[in-house]
């Protein structure tokens, strides 16, 4: 099937891109900072060949930090020394067991259809809503920065929201927390989200000129980043951190209060994407793939591999009739 001399795959099971099968579960590696293993294997991400945490094996980081992919717009970031079992790798019950150290989850969408739950011993906590959570087995604290959480321990449920935590080992309790007292962990990935929703404005703008429409938010590897991002079936998103996410169909709003210049801004370079091919994988109703076509340019010079010592300050939610504020890109100003 060819439309605008764009590649359209649909699938349900894998999608075929290059050398490599992208698995439709939870579990992908997509980042890794220092050095990390699954069952005592060591893990290498090289561009776009991911590893993948199957059901029943163990996904552990030394020193330093991973970023793991559950459901389409759900993040896992594990800080270093940290391990996590996984239970069930399904879209639609994605069950993972935090044994070591600490991990935050970043959820920018929960579609109905999707289920994350997190565990800490014998404690069970269900992603109820879209937000910022953060997990550590060595307290066994369970805290909620943004969002809806349910947690579950020995048939009692407990309903946290923004700004509560709770000790799993303790006496089952909300009490509150000081959400602008962060760690190392947050502030690294406050940094990954900024730098992948830059991908997402690449991404949704190269499938929406080739004239193609998602029916299902996924995720999508974008190649002139070369990481994978998300990209939400319509509309756009704020994220906890304060970044947009945007629609093949609604980023045209990112571009169109972005005046600066087609080479990137003072102090950075452009970044171009001239006929990149991605993939999409892990949609909700079985999802699509798309390669080839379009071009992107700009963005204020944003390179994946530059070293960012903190993420952009968050842009502010926009009036509920105007267009997102578009984000300054880090390195100079943004591209049309």
């Amino acid at each position: 099937m060819r439309i605008a001399g764009v590649g359209i795959l649909f699938f349900t099971g894998s999608l075929a891109w290059g050398q490599q099968a992208i698995s439709v579960r939870a579990g992908l590696v997509h980042h890794v900072e220092g050095n990390a293993s699954i069952d005592g294997t060591p893990v290498r991400v090289d561009k776009s060949k991911f590893a993948t945490v199957k059901e029943g094996s163990t996904f552990t980081t030394g020193d330093g930090k991973a970023e793991v992919l559950l459901a389409p717009g759900v993040f896992m970031r594990m800080d270093a020394n940290s391990s996590v079992k996984m239970i069930s790798g399904l879209l639609t019950d994605t069950r993972i067991e935090l044994t070591k150290g600490s991990a935050l989850v970043e959820a920018l969408e929960m579609g109905k259809e999707n289920r994350v739950r997190l565990n800490i011993g014998n404690s069970v906590s269900n992603i109820v809503k879209p937000g910022l959570y953060a997990f550590d087995a060595a307290n066994g604290s369970v805290r909620v920065f943004d969002g809806k959480l349910e947690v579950n321990v020995d048939q009692q449920t407990l309903e946290l929201g923004r700004g509560r935590e709770v000790f799993v080992a303790q006496t089952l309790a909300a009490s509150k927390f000081p959400t602008k007292t962060t760690s190392a962990l947050y502030d690294w990935s406050k940094t990954r989200s900024a730098m992948i929703a830059y991908a997402n404005i690449g991404a949704a703008r190269s499938l929406n000129t080739s004239g193609y429409r998602i029916t299902n938010s996924l995720w999508a590897y974008y190649p002139a980043y070369g990481m994978v991002t998300f990209l939400p079936r319509n509309g756009y998103l704020r994220s906890p951190f304060g970044w947009s996410w945007y629609s093949p169909g609604s980023v045209w709003q990112y571009y169109a209060g972005n005046q600066g210049s087609a080479n990137g801004g003072s102090g950075g370079g452009s970044s171009s994407a001239s006929s990149g091919n991605w993939g999409g994988w892990g949609s909700r109703g079985g999802g699509g793939g798309y390669s080839g076509g379009g071009s992107y340019s700009g963005d204020g010079g944003f390179s994946r591999s530059s070293a960012m010592s903190s993420a952009p300050a968050a842009s502010s939610a926009p009036a509920a009739s105007a267009a997102p504020a578009a984000q300054s890109a880090p390195g100079g100003g943004r591209g049309r």
